[in-house]
């Protein structure tokens, strides 16, 4: 069984910026997404939410795509007003069907912050371990991460996790949600990053065949970088629990 090829945006593999400073760590922000959570970015292509001093800035990269808060369970994307594509799950991040030069590629969002601070964790909905589904994190100061289904390196096939970057495994969290056992925590991160430094979410499949029907995003969890720290954004840090290294062949 071959890997179904991955039209996703390509960074090089940089270090991870390490986080100095002696100053103790500040409290965790959430940023929370779904229809009861108030945020009024449906139907948008760009929105800004704020929260605990940060401001996030996130939107759609593909034009005519718009951000989807039509679920309890999370955000998606809607990509269903671009020419000649189809979106099988406007509610959620999916693959592109129709015949545009879009299809077949994964659904995908870009978020930044408005000042310096550290990523420590994405919550997920619906990332199914059958189908190999997957979010990838990318941003031009750190390694890229594929977030898989925490049973996706067990009860299936983990040959076929064979990524170009780090596999994290997805925790179930029946906190998430009101209680529901389908959402997906990350293990801790600790992600440093500039103020305005651009983070690429995207939606994959390692299935052949495709088979998977997408999944949303819950939360993006993030923390202040107290000075001198925010001006010492160097070396190499990644705090990941229950996470893997693999590479291409």
């Amino acid at each position: 069984m071959t890997s179904r090829p991955l039209p996703l945006l390509c960074v090089p593999l940089l270090a991870l910026p390490l986080l100095l400073g002696g100053a103790s760590p500040a409290a965790a922000v959430e940023f929370r997404f779904g229809t009861n959570e108030g945020n009024a970015i449906n139907g948008r292509a760009a929105a800004t939410l704020t929260g605990g001093g940060f401001a996030l800035s996130l939107g759609t990269t593909a034009p005519g795509a718009v951000i989807a808060e039509i679920s309890q369970s999370g955000m998606g994307v809607n990509s269903g007003a671009i020419a000649g594509v189809t979106d099988g799950s406007t509610d959620k991040f999916d693959l592109l069907g129709g015949v545009s030069p879009l299809s077949g590629m994964g659904e995908q969002i870009s978020f930044s912050f408005d000042q310096p601070g550290v990523l420590t964790g994405l919550d997920f909905d619906g990332v199914k371990d059958e189908d190999y589904e997957f979010f990838l994190l990318q941003t031009a100061t750190s390694t890229d991460l594929y977030f898989f289904d925490s049973f996706a390196g067990s009860t299936a096939d983990p040959s076929l996790i064979d990524v170009p970057g780090m596999v994290v495994f997805l925790q179930e969290d029946p906190q998430l949600g009101g209680g529901s056992p389908i959402d997906d925590r990350s293990p801790t991160l600790a992600i440093p990053f500039a103020a305005g430094q651009e983070f690429l979410l995207t939606y994959g499949e390692l299935a052949v065949g495709g088979g998977g029907n997408g999944a949303r995003l819950q939360g993006i969890t993030v923390r202040a970088v107290p000075e001198p720290a925010a001006a010492a954004l160097v070396g190499c840090v990644l705090t990941l629990g229950t996470a893997g290294r693999r590479r291409a062949t």
